[in-house]
């Protein structure tokens, strides 16, 4: 164990490295980054250390200490740069990977990215991850991360809005997190932000609007404010953002069945609309103790309110006739959410420290649909009232420790997380008021956990295992009838092994079990019509997959890493289509559990920097292989696909930088659906003036990209299809400015991310 302190010398250091090197032959033992003033290390033994010490804007230290069981360097104080040098450092600032321990790092602080604008526009920056129109971050393959901010979950992606580029120091996307997480989660993207200890007012304005650049119309406007202040040991942070969006779009779909000698087909076309507003605000405190530590405290609201319009044109045919029908969609819906949040952090030394968080939050929904239904050559119609309500609650309360035991890093930690989802799904019948249903649902989940995860390094190997046994009861009723009513015990193992090669190369491998819990639609027993002749309808029996998953990691010099990664499932959740019982014709669409599916994925991550050009690209193939029952016999999925991200800018000058990206990936199947290849491209410029404070950045999003989203599902004789076509173009503008030195250092506090991610 290695550890000591480090300041910075008339000059706050917001964080620093750390690098423990074998002085015999100088090769990497470990290293780490770090915020706070007291730093440790884990270190395998050795004759003697090369520590060395970094921080941008300092002067680096380097000095041999003598190996001991437990050394303490004391303190460290970095002398900051002179003028020159720091003219030196701001020229090759580029982002670039790095791997540890089995995880990407992309380093953010000091580079292109930190300019990006919002945290949403980084990340899309980030070859792997992709960002929606909706702020939806994914992982290419992985679906949707858990995201920790700070060691904090991010429960909801209005806080994560909180967050600027210029605000991360680093991103770190892990494949095959731990067991210290919850075992639902299959990826974490974690977020390092900078922090401000010293006494300070800072105040931030940021603006972002996006303008349709084709037919279709899509505007959105969200300007915001920040107001970070810090008083002695007393932080406070506040932020209010408001936003509007006004999309338009066409579309077209179709869905055949043929039962028997009959043929049954509807074909749809239309014109939808959404406009969308919503208002978030959040306050944090925190109080730093004398001892270490923290007592933390934060409130979080939001708001929305969403108008979505439909206009379809229907033909329904069968063997003996046609009817084409008029379909006039009005839909209202508002939704509210409100976290509370308490985090107490005890420091007991440099190495030990113990954390409790309480949290909770109530997130209601409401949706009113008014539907117009009429046949064109005849003078009949319908209209219906659809309304569907929904209100979650989430308490969640968790014990963590982390220290270290015999020279053993250890951490462990409980948690426990309670949701209760109430819905109503209630229609009516506008031409003579009769309730054609109404139905009351209610899902109750319960999950107690608990994990122990430990760690060692020896000479130029690191090690981790660690074990998580989850308790999951969960009870499901329909008009307070009892559905499902189950308990059932998992254990989840993890473990690691790396090794640092020469020539600053390194190899690592993991493994973990996860599951993956259905989620409140699919068990939702609830009958959901989408047009005449389709359906959805959950089913409370489903059980949940256990995935298995193993990653290998190699990184190499010169920016360059590879993995290569299985996964296997069991009771694996796959959504299919089946003609109705008892209704010919209507198609019903269910969730099912297949026995067994499997994936390779391979993957490649490049960092390529010269003078003024900097480029981060990521390529992925992936393999599934999955046996899926089809009519009378099996039907084998074995379509490979790929993906390309490319990201890039160019230095012009001390003011002006020229961004410029693409993203594509080829067709895939999902469950039995195959998803057409899509592709798009972006060009950009930024632009700072005013000693930096002041940043806008222009970028010009799908200038060349494909012009819908398609899918087709075949499942027996049924074929659904849907074709989504769409102008995508749009000129996205982004203005913030700094009045002094903006810092947030409030993250999410909240536990129970995973239970709102599934509902």
């Amino acid at each position: 164990m290695v550890k000591g302190s480090v300041k910075g010398q008339g000059a706050e250091l917001e964080f620093y490295n750390v690098t423990l090197l074998n002085a015999s032959d100088s090769s990497l033992i470990t290293g780490s980054a770090f915020s706070e003033v007291n730093f440790s290390l884990q270190a395998s033994p050795a004759e003697g250390y090369i520590l060395k010490v970094t921080s941008m804007g300092f002067l680096p230290v380097v000095k041999r200490v003598e190996a001991s069981a437990n050394l303490d360097v004391g303190l460290i104080v970095l002398a900051v740069e002179t003028k020159e040098l720091e003219a030196v450092t701001v020229k090759g600032k580029k982002a670039s990977f790095t791997q540890k321990n089995g995880k990407l790092v992309m380093n953010i602080q000091g580079t292109t990215l930190s300019d990006a604008g919002t945290v949403f526009d980084a990340l899309s920056r980030i070859p792997g991850l992709r960002v929606g129109t909706d702020d939806k971050v994914t992982l290419v393959d992985k679906g949707a991360p858990l995201i920790i901010v700070d060691g904090k979950e991010v429960r909801d992606n209005e806080e994560l809005n909180r967050l600027q580029s210029n605000d991360i120091v680093s991103v770190e996307i892990d494949r095959n997190p731990s067991a210290k997480y919850d075992a639902s989660v299959t990826s974490v993207l974690y977020i390092v932000t900078k922090k401000k200890k010293k006494d300070h007012l800072s105040l931030q304005l940021s603006g972002r609007s996006r303008n349709g650049l084709g037919l279709n119309v899509k505007q959105s406007y969200n300007p915001g404010i920040k107001v970070n202040f810090r008083k002695g040991r007393l932080s406070n942070y506040i932020t209010y953002h408001y936003g509007e969006w006004n999309y338009k779009g066409n579309f077209s779909g179709h869905l055949t069945n043929k039962v028997g000698e009959y043929s049954y087909e509807s074909n749809k076309r239309g014109l939808w609309n959404n406009g969308y507003k919503s208002q978030r605000a959040f306050w944090g405190s925190t109080y730093d103790l004398a001892k270490g530590g923290s007592l933390q405290a934060q409130y979080s609201f939001s708001d929305y309110s969403n108008e979505h319009n439909i206009n379809t044109l229907l033909t329904l045919r069968d063997s003996d006739s046609e009817i084409t029908r008029i379909t006039d969609t009005k839909r209202h819906s508002d939704g509210r959410l409100h976290t509370l949040a308490l985090v107490y952090e005890a420091r007991i030394d440099s190495l030990n420290s113990l954390t409790f968080g309480t949290d909770y939050s109530v997130k209601d929904n409401v949706s009113r649909s008014d539907i117009f239904e009429g046949n064109v050559a005849y003078a009949d119609r319908t209209r219906t009232r659809m309304r569907n309500d929904t209100e979650y609650s989430v308490a969640s309360g968790k014990i963590d420790y982390r220290g270290e035991l015999s020279g053993i890093g250890v951490q462990a930690g409980a948690k426990y997380l309670w949701t209760q989802n109430d819905g109503l799904a209630k229609s009516l019948d506008l031409e003579d008021g009769g309730v054609n249903f109404n139905n009351g649902n209610e899902t109750l989940d319960q999950i107690f956990a608990s994990y122990l995860l430990a760690n060692k390094s020896v000479n130029k190997w690191s090690f981790s295992a660690g074990l998580r046994i989850e308790r999951t009861k969960t009870n499901v009723k329909l008009n307070d009838r009892v559905l499902l009513d189950t308990v059932y015990v998992g254990w989840y193992p993890s473990a690691s092994v790396s090794y640092a090669l020469e020539s600053e190369a390194k190899l690592s491998f993991t493994y973990s079990r996860k599951i993956q819990r259905p989620d409140f639609w699919s068990l939702n027993p609830s009958i959901s019509y989408l047009d005449s002749l389709l359906y959805s309808q959950g089913d409370p029996t489903l059980s949940p997959a256990s995935i298995d998953v193993c990653n290998l990691n190699f990184s190499l010099p010169l920016g360059l890493s590879l993995f290569a990664e299985y996964e296997y499932y069991r009771n694996s959740i796959m959504w299919t289509a089946i003609n109705s019982p008892g209704t010919v014709g209507v198609v019903k669409r269910i969730p099912i559990n297949l026995s067994k599916t499997e994936y390779l994925n391979f993957g490649a991550n490049y960092n390529f920097s010269l003078d003024k050009l900097n480029l981060n690209s990521s390529v992925r193939v992936g393999v599934p292989f999955i046996k899926v029952p089809y009519m009378d016999g099996f039907r084998e999925l074995r379509d490979p696909f790929c993906s390309v991200d490319i990201d890039g800018d160019y230095s012009l000058g001390k003011r002006f930088q020229l961004l410029a990206g693409f993203h594509y990936i080829s067709r895939r199947m999902r469950d039995l659906t195959m998803y057409a290849e899509f592709w798009d491209s972006s060009l950009g410029l930024q632009a700072k003036f005013l000693d930096d404070k002041l940043l806008v950045t222009m970028r010009s999003k799908y200038i060349f990209s494909s012009d819908s989203f398609r899918w087709l599902g075949r499942y027996g004789t049924i074929e659904q299809g849907h074709n989504d076509k769409t102008n995508r173009r749009a000129l996205i503008v982004y203005v913030r400015y700094n009045l002094n030195e903006f810092k947030n250092i409030f993250k999410d506090k909240s536990g129970g991310n995973d239970a709102l991610r599934r509902l």
